[in-house]
């Protein structure tokens, strides 16, 4: 229907064009003009089937998009289903974990009263997993590692892999636990050598600083020594010094006793002899100073 207006219009057109002088005025022939009016009907034409397609799929277009909404409404219902279920889940996780602690807590506690109980316990023979044979052993300590015990021999400690299978269901052991505590005793020898050695690093410094100390002592005693013999040597030396001008006076008056014809007691070789006495000593004195000297 749509066609065959456009048909009409154009033959009207046509017609127009063909009776109407002014129209025909500008020289156009009327087959270029009906080639254009052909050329336009085509592209109406064109533009009428593209509608035409798009009206056709309206009724599908409708349907897809009415199950799409009905998708979407599925999806949303379906979704806060799925969040319904995280909130279980959560929670129910929840119970779980919880009761997981309540059963490791009744476990730790059981552990602790049946390990406790074991102690002083005599067995008379433990044969563990690699085939050691023990006899006549009490049970000293049943700790996570192990347990320690005094048999005939001496003192072992057992680990609890080496133990029989009904020992380590009784005493529930747990490897978990067992690394734990055995990295607790590491930690614990560690800072047990740490503060050995620390101790005795500053036993070696206290020692070092008394030796210091007398060392020092010895020092300033020595020097106090050296000092007091060279206040010593000092002395004697002006002593000679003296003793030197005694004898040369001795001397004068023994040469004027003898011009004037007096008798005089010489007491010049006397006076000589503890002179040589006095250098001796000050030269022994001054070897002595040298010495001490040296040795500061």
């Amino acid at each position: 229907m749509v066609m065959a207006l456009l048909v009409l219009i154009g033959f009207g057109a046509l017609y127009v064009f063909v009776f109407d002088p002014e129209l025909q005025g500008s020289g156009e022939s009327i087959e270029s003009v009906i080639a254009s009016q052909e050329k336009e009907i085509h592209t109406f034409s064109d533009a009428v089937d593209r509608a035409q397609v798009r009206l056709d799929e309206k009724p599908r277009l409708d349907a897809v998009s009415a199950e799409l909404s009905d998708v979407t409404r599925e999806n949303v219902i379906r979704q806060g289903t799925i969040d319904g279920l995280a909130v279980v889940i959560e929670r129910v996780s929840g119970e779980i974990e919880a009761l997981g602690d309540e059963l490791e807590e009744y476990k730790d506690q059981y552990r602790k009263f049946v390990r406790g109980k074991a102690v002083g316990e005599i067995v008379a023979e433990l044969v563990t997993a690699s085939g050691a044979v023990y006899k006549d052993i009490e049970i000293r300590e049943v700790s996570a590692v192990g347990i320690q015990i005094r048999h005939e021999y001496g003192n072992k400690r057992i680990p609890y892999e080496e133990l029989p299978a009904a020992m380590q269901d009784r005493f529930q052991f747990d490897a978990e636990q067992k690394s734990a505590a055995m990295q607790r005793e590491r930690e614990a020898r560690i800072a047990h050598e740490r503060a050995v050695s620390a101790a005795n690093e500053a036993r070696e410094e206290t020692v070092a600083g008394d030796r210091t100390t007398q060392g020092e002592r010895a020092k300033d005693e020595a020097k106090r020594k050296l000092k007091l013999r060279r206040a010593q040597a000092s002395a004697l030396f002006e002593d000679i010094r003296d003793m030197r001008r005694q004898i040369r006076e001795a001397d004068g008056r023994a040469i004027s006793g003898r011009g004037s014809g007096k008798v005089y007691v010489d007491k010049s070789k006397a006076l000589r002899r503890k002179l040589e006495a006095m250098e001796l000593r000050l030269q022994k004195m001054r070897s002595e100073i040298a010495v001490m000297e040296a040795n500061l």
